[in-house]
């Protein structure tokens, strides 16, 4: 299409193209795809999109981080123990089965939507909110990803696939028996990942990222997990729970803060000691419902010329390139795809991938 474009003279300088994933199957085709487009185009004229970043909850990830002074000292390694990202929807691959048969979840949602979530989380501050600061700066994390040796793929990444299961009470059928989908097929529905960003900021601190459909409900939410204070005079917290922040991006945009305070109970057994409690934002209680959708707050940024939410190719390569040795993994031993049933949150080896480091994921807390 862009060729075509180039070929009728509509490349000058005041067009803008928007990009759709899949921009590409391997780094090799990514890259093809990328030489085709800027042959006809210059990179300030290409939008590529990815609708998570356009979210309020993402966008205000960002304010929470630099524009106020309370979070940025405790956002490294001293203080985070752990960082948790999780895509899950609860349909299933609906009437996209030939195409999603050829891609699966590793390049449908964690080459791009997850990796660009935790980039947002581990960045460091850019030096302004133009494009290039902040994209530059997603660009060191991707860089500083520890990269995949094959015993790595084998110990800290998990693929799945549904059976047949229930989603709110109603039967659904499994992956294979779905249209368009290859009856013996062995693309993953489900993925669950370690990563490490080895950094000054976040050597040593484990970034869970999962993603899957049909599982137990549709959500989407960044989990911050604090360290305990060095030395508690109180007693162990009710359920053993430490300070976090998440940030839910969908059914609904909101940042709940977790904290523990005294409880107060007649008990004389639990005076003394600390419960969790939540201080909740919702945006759409604090803003009113007129908030904008991701998409319409894009396709705004592309009227009004601004790149800042949009993905630069450099950065994409470098997400191709650290999603290259899984696929290569996966490709020599498709037998490490485990089945689980529909309505469930993912093979049982998701939650041992976790609690091997004393973690659970938010569901089982």
């Amino acid at each position: 299409i862009c060729l075509s474009l180039g070929k009728a003279g509509l490349n000058r300088s005041s067009i803008r193209i928007v990009l759709e994933k899949p921009l590409g199957h391997d780094l090799e085709s990514a890259i093809e795809i990328n030489e085709a487009v800027l042959s006809v185009f210059k990179e300030q004229q290409v939008f590529r999109i990815d609708h998570y970043l356009g979210k309020q909850s993402v966008q205000n990830l960002m304010a929470l981080r630099f524009g106020n002074s309370l979070f940025e000292p405790l956002w490294r390694r001293e203080w985070i123990s752990s960082v948790q990202i999780t895509i899950a929807e609860d349909l299933g691959v609906e009437k996209r089965g030939a195409y999603y048969d050829h891609s699966g979840a590793l390049r449908d949602m964690v080459q791009n939507h997850l990796l660009q979530l935790l980039c947002m989380v581990a960045m460091e501050p850019p030096s302004s909110d133009d494009a290039d600061s902040v994209r530059d700066e997603k660009l060191k994390v991707l860089r500083s990803l520890r990269p995949f040796s094959a015993a790595d793929v084998a110990q800290y990444v998990v693929r799945g696939q549904y059976r047949a299961g229930s989603i709110a009470g109603h039967a659904v059928k499994a992956y294979r028996d779905e249209p368009g989908v290859d009856p013996e097929s062995t693309t993953e529905t489900f993925v669950a990942l370690r990563a490490e960003v080895e950094n000054w900021r976040w050597a040593g601190v484990p970034f869970f990222l999962r993603t899957g459909k049909r599982l137990a409900t549709r959500g989407a939410e960044i989990v911050i997990n604090f360290r305990p204070v060095p030395h508690s005079i109180f007693q162990a917290p009710i359920g053993s729970e430490n300070n976090r922040l998440v940030i839910r991006l969908q059914p609904e945009d909101s940042i709940e803060l977790h904290l523990l305070a005294k409880a107060s109970r007649r008990d004389r057994a639990e005076q003394g000691r600390l419960a969790p409690v939540a201080l909740d934002l919702d945006f759409k209680e604090a803003f009113g419902s007129q908030s904008i959708e991701a998409y319409e707050r894009l396709l705004r940024k592309v009227i009004a010329g601004r790149l800042d939410l949009f993905v630069r190719f450099d950065e994409q390569r470098a997400a191709w390139s650290w999603v290259m040795p899984i696929l290569e993994s996966w490709a020599q031993h498709p037998e490490t795809c485990r089945p689980y049933a529909a309505g469930t949150w993912g093979p049982p080896a998701a939650s041992a991938l976790t609690a091997r480091e004393g973690i659970t994921w938010p569901e089982e807390r």
